[in-house]
C-alpha cells in the first residue's frame, strides 16, 4: 500500500456513516476512479482483519467491523508502514507524545543526543520538550526526568505513581479519553488481549458504568499490563490503615483477569500488581458480574448478628457492611463449590494485627459450611475479616496510631505488640521506618510514637519513646493517649477560641441528632436525599422543600470553598428553622469539585433575617482552613457540640 491508501484508510476509520468516493477523491486531490482502486487493494489486505468495505449506492463507502477489529486493523498497518507516516514525528505536539510514550509508558532511557538527530531539532528543543511534559504531566505525580550516568535521560518516582501519570494522560489530558486515537500507542497483543477480556461478561461488570470509567479501566488495564510487559512492577506497600483496605472487594475480580492475561500475554502479575489492579478496579467501579443476592440475606443477617454478640458490639452501618457482604459471599461460595482456590496478598498481616477477630471469623462464618457445603480457606475468610473489623473500627469510634521506628518495620515489632497489648483493642496501631515517613500521608492519625529521636515534622501529636518501652514509656503513651484522644474536645474549642471566631446563631440552632460524623455516600444526590429524609421525618419542612433544594443546585453550585457546601431550600417550603449537617469519610463530586461537609440549610420566611445571620457566621468558618479541617476531622458529635 502507498501512502495515500493508508491515509485513506485512517480516514474511513474515523467516518461514522458512508461518505461518497466524490467526497473522498476530494480530500485526497484524486479522481472518484483512483478512489474506487485504492478501495479494491485496501479490501484485500482488510480481509485478514474481518473488516469489509460497504458500498451502497447513492450512499457511499462505509467500513464494517466490530470496532476492535477496526483499530486493531489500523494499528497494524501503521506499525507495517512506519516510514509512510515518517513526516508525522516532527511536528512539536506528536513529539512530546512520543516522548512521554517512551519515558513514561516505556520506561525507556532516552538518549539526548539521538533523539534531537531523530526529530532533527536542537538539543534545547527537546529540553523544552521535557521541561514541558515535567511541568503539565509528571509534577502532580512526584515524578520527574533525570540523567543517569550514561547521559540518557529517564524518568524517577514510584512506579504506583508513574502509572497513575499514564493513566491520566490517557484519560484525562493528553489523549483526552480519545480510545481510538489513545489505543494506537499499545502493543497489538496486549491491546487485542484487552479488548477481549473487556467484552467477556463473565470476567467482571461494566454495564451501568459512565463511558468514562469503562474507558479509565480500559486504560488502567492497557498501562499496568504494558508496565509489566516492560519489567516494571508495583512495590509492595507494608504500611496501611484499615479504611486503606477498601479497594479489597475488587481483589477476586483482579486475580481472575491477571490470570487470564498471564496466560494470553505471557507474562507474570507479582501479588503487589494484582492488588494495585485491584486499586484501578476499585476506583474506576467495576465490579465482579452479579449473582443472586436474594438467597444469601438471611445467612448474612445471620452472620452480622454474630459478629455483634461475638465482639457485644451493635454495629452501627449494618446497612453498609450487609450490602459489603452480599457483593463479597455469593462469589466466595461459587470459588469454593468450584474448587476455585485465591490467595489474599495480605493475609499474614491480617492474621497479625487481627488475629482475634481472624479466629473469632471461623466461628461466625462457620454456618456457610453447613449450608452450602463448602470447606472456608484462610485466605477467604480474611477477606471478610476486612469488612468485619472495618465494620468494628467505625462502630467503636477506633483511634489511629502510628509506631514509627528508626530502621523500619523489622525493628517495630516488638513496639506493635506491646502498644497492641495495652491501648484499647479495637484502635489501629500500625508501623512505619522514619525514612518512609516522606512517602505517607499523615492526616487522620491521632497520635503518632517514635522510638526514634529525630523529630517528625507534622502537626499531629507525637511522644518520643524508648525502643524496650519500659514502663516509663507507657506512662508518657497513656498520658499523650489522654490528652490528645480522650480529652480532645478542648482541641476544637482551642482553635476557636484562638481564630477569634463567634456561631451563636449556629450553635443555637445545632441539634445532636442532626449532625452526621464520616459517613460513606457515593454521589451528591444520595446526601441530600438522607438530609432532606431528616427534616421530613420530624416535619420540619412541608412537601415542597425536597424539590426547592434540587431546583436550587441546579441553578448554580453551593460548594464554597475548602470543600464545604451549604444547599438550602425556599424559605416557604420550611416549618421550622433546622440544620443538618454531614461530614464524610472519602469527599463526592460537588458540580465540577468535591466536598466532604455538607451543611443544609432551612429557615422559614418568619427568620428570614437569622438566615443572613446564618450564612455571615458559616463564611467566617468556612474562609478558616485550619478551622474546617478541625470539624472534619471531629469524630465525636458530643465533642463538635
Amino acid at each position: 500500500m502507498n501512502k495515500r491508501q493508508l491515509n485513506i484508510l485512517s480516514y474511513l476509520l474515523e467516518q461514522q456513516d458512508y461518505v461518497t468516493a466524490r467526497t473522498i477523491s476530494q480530500q485526497f486531490k484524486v479522481t472518484p476512479k483512483t478512489i474506487y482502486l485504492d478501495l479494491n487493494i485496501l479490501q484485500k489486505e482488510l480481509e485478514d482483519f474481518r473488516v469489509s468495505i460497504d458500498k451502497k449506492t447513492n450512499r457511499g463507502i462505509r467500513l464494517l467491523g466490530a470496532d476492535q477489529d477496526l483499530l486493531h486493523a489500523k494499528l497494524q498497518f501503521i506499525k507495517n508502514h512506519a516510514e509512510d507516516f515518517e513526516d508525522q514525528n516532527y511536528d512539536i505536539e506528536n513529539r512530546r507524545i512520543r516522548l512521554f510514550l517512551d519515558l513514561v509508558l516505556l520506561g525507556q532511557s532516552v538518549s539526548l543526543q539521538k533523539t534531537s538527530e531523530n526529530y532533527f531539532v536542537s538539543k534545547s528543543s527537546i529540553l523544552n520538550d521535557l521541561d514541558y511534559l515535567r511541568k503539565n504531566y509528571l509534577a502532580k505525580f512526584h515524578i520527574d526526568i533525570v540523567t543517569d550516568s550514561r547521559k540518557k535521560m529517564k524518568v524517577i518516582g514510584s512506579e504506583e505513581n508513574i502509572q497513575f501519570a499514564a493513566i491520566d494522560a490517557f484519560v484525562n489530558t493528553m489523549f483526552k479519553n480519545d480510545w481510538v486515537q489513545s489505543a494506537l500507542w499499545f502493543d497489538p497483543a496486549i491491546y487485542r488481549s484487552i479488548c477481549d477480556l473487556l467484552s467477556d461478561k463473565n470476567e467482571f461488570e461494566t454495564n451501568g458504568l459512565a463511558d468514562h470509567y469503562k474507558h479509565a479501566i480500559r486504560f488502567a488495564l492497557l498501562v499496568l499490563t504494558t508496565r509489566i510487559k516492560n519489567g516494571f512492577h508495583i512495590q509492595k506497600e507494608e504500611y496501611f490503615f484499615l479504611e486503606d483496605l477498601n479497594f479489597m472487594e475488587s481483589y477476586p475480580v483482579a486475580e481472575q483477569i491477571a490470570k487470564d492475561l498471564e496466560r494470553k500475554l505471557d507474562i507474570e502479575f507479582t501479588q503487589a500488581d494484582r492488588t494495585a489492579l485491584s486499586k484501578y478496579l476499585a476506583l474506576y467501579r467495576a465490579s465482579s458480574s452479579g449473582t443472586d443476592q436474594k438467597e444469601y440475606e438471611k445467612s448474612v443477617e445471620q452472620i452480622i448478628e454474630r459478629l455483634e454478640k461475638a465482639e457485644n458490639i451493635p454495629i452501627k452501618n449494618k446497612s453498609e457492611l450487609m450490602e459489603q457482604l452480599l457483593l463479597h459471599i455469593p462469589p466466595m461460595i461459587l470459588r469454593l463449590k468450584n474448587g476455585i482456590k485465591i490467595e489474599n496478598p495480605l493475609l499474614n498481616d491480617i492474621k497479625t494485627r487481627y488475629l482475634h477477630l481472624f479466629n473469632l471469623s471461623w466461628y461466625i462464618l462457620s454456618l456457610l459450611e453447613d449450608q452450602y457445603q463448602i470447606v472456608l480457606t484462610e485466605d477467604e475468610i480474611s477477606f471478610v475479616v476486612i469488612y468485619f473489623q472495618m465494620a468494628i473500627t467505625k462502630s467503636s469510634n477506633s483511634h489511629k496510631i502510628l509506631v514509627v521506628c528508626p530502621y523500619g518495620i523489622a525493628s517495630s515489632k516488638y513496639a506493635l505488640m506491646r502498644l497492641r497489648n495495652i491501648l484499647p483493642r479495637h484502635d489501629n496501631v500500625q508501623a512505619c521506618g522514619y525514612e518512609d515517613l516522606k512517602n505517607k500521608n499523615l492526616e487522620n492519625l491521632d497520635l503518632i510514637v517514635s522510638t526514634s529521636t529525630q523529630k517528625v515534622e507534622t502537626s499531629i501529636p507525637v511522644v518520643h519513646v524508648s525502643p524496650i518501652l519500659d514502663s516509663t514509656d507507657c506512662a508518657k503513651i497513656f498520658d499523650a493517649y489522654a490528652r490528645y484522644i480522650f480529652i480532645k474536645t478542648s482541641n476544637i474549642k482551642e482553635v476557636f477560641k484562638t481564630k477569634g471566631i463567634a456561631i451563636p446563631i449556629l450553635h443555637k440552632n445545632l441539634e445532636k441528632d442532626k449532625l452526621f460524623l464520616k459517613l460513606h455516600f457515593d454521589t451528591k444526590e444520595e446526601i441530600l436525599d438522607f438530609m432532606i429524609q431528616k427534616l421530613e421525618a420530624e416535619n420540619a419542612v412541608k412537601p415542597g422543600f425536597r424539590k426547592s433544594v434540587y431546583k436550587r443546585e441546579k441553578i448554580g453550585s453551593t460548594l464554597l470553598e475548602n470543600g464545604v457546601a451549604i444547599p438550602h431550600g425556599m424559605p416557604t417550603e420550611v416549618n421550622k428553622t433546622s440544620i443538618v449537617a454531614v461530614t464524610l469519610e472519602n469527599p463526592v463530586k460537588w458540580s465540577s469539585h468535591w466536598a466532604d461537609l455538607i451543611i443544609l440549610l432551612a429557615v422559614p420566611e418568619s427568620n428570614i433575617n437569622e438566615f443572613e445571620s446564618m450564612i455571615i457566621e458559616l463564611y467566617s468558618l468556612i474562609s478558616n482552613t485550619e478551622i474546617i479541617k478541625t470539624i472534619k476531622n471531629v469524630v465525636h458529635v458530643d465533642e463538635l457540640l
